[in-house]
């Protein structure tokens, strides 16, 4: 009786087995001798794996979907902004950079000198002049060059940048902006030595209109000037136009004039 009982179990067992691969063949799209059908989701890519079964077992397909990355709800959103910029000081004007070519450099050359309502002044010119000797005749950046840095503010920067790009080929296709910063030994000479000591020891001063006034002349006693300014001038159509755009009251610190440098027009 025991042993009846057992074969029937056993019976029942393997009937009920292999109805339920037959039911999960019919499910997934197997008859007997065809070939699977492939289900996909019309939201999601379908990953088709097919598993080798042991001799004699039914063959069964994983078309679990594939993970994706699935963007947030909403429209896509296009990162457009430029790898890297500078951004210049609120009010400022953008200097759009210039390759020089013969046009370009006669113009310069004809425009030397002419600025803020000036017209060829001897004076700047001269000093425009050995700022573009010293760029052809050497590597050295440009805000390391005293003339340079005296030249930009007597000439307007755009104007004395053109010149030099059109004798130094290393210049060209460097804007404004991204010359180098002033020297800080340039503005310790014309702030005076109180300039290296550290603003919480009371250092770290700004540039005066006397200061101004004596760094220009003693630039053009240094290079032999033949030609000498009104002070008037000098206070008048340079000094009072920097003051005016770095906006710092009567004197001027270092990184306002290095910004004057880089961003004025």
């Amino acid at each position: 009786m025991r042993l009846s009982s057992t074969f029937a179990t056993l019976a029942i067992f393997a009937a009920s087995t292999s109805a339920a691969v037959i039911d999960r063949r019919q499910l997934i799209g197997i008859t007997n001798g065809g070939t699977p059908d492939v289900f996909t989701s019309s939201s999601q890519p379908t990953r088709t794996t097919l598993v080798v079964p042991p001799s004699g077992a039914s063959t069964i397909i994983d078309s679990s979907p594939i993970a994706t990355n699935t963007p947030p709800a909403g429209p896509t959103i296009i990162d457009s902004s430029p790898i890297a910029t500078i951004t210049p000081p609120t009010g400022t004007t953008t200097i759009i950079d210039i390759f020089p070519t013969d046009t370009t450099c006669a113009d310069a050359e004809a425009q030397k000198g002419s600025y803020q309502g000036l017209v060829n002044d001897p004076v700047c010119s001269f000093m425009v002049d050995d700022c573009v000797k010293t760029v052809a005749s050497s590597n050295t950046p440009f805000y390391s060059i005293n003339s340079c840095a005296v030249a930009a503010t007597c000439d307007g920067v755009a104007n004395v940048l053109q010149l030099a790009k059109c004798s130094q080929p290393s210049l060209a296709g460097v804007a404004q902006s991204q010359l180098p910063n002033l020297d800080f030994s340039i503005y310790a000479d014309i702030a005076g030595d109180c300039a290296w000591i550290p603003e919480s020891q009371g250092g770290a001063c700004p540039i005066t209109r006397q200061n101004y006034i004596d760094w220009f002349y003693r630039t053009l006693t240094e290079l032999n000037t033949p030609v000498w300014p009104d002070v008037d001038t000098v206070i008048e159509k340079f000094w009072m136009p920097i003051r005016s755009w770095t906006n710092t009251g009567e004197t001027i610190p270092y990184l306002n004039f290095n910004d004057w440098l880089h961003w004025s027009n």
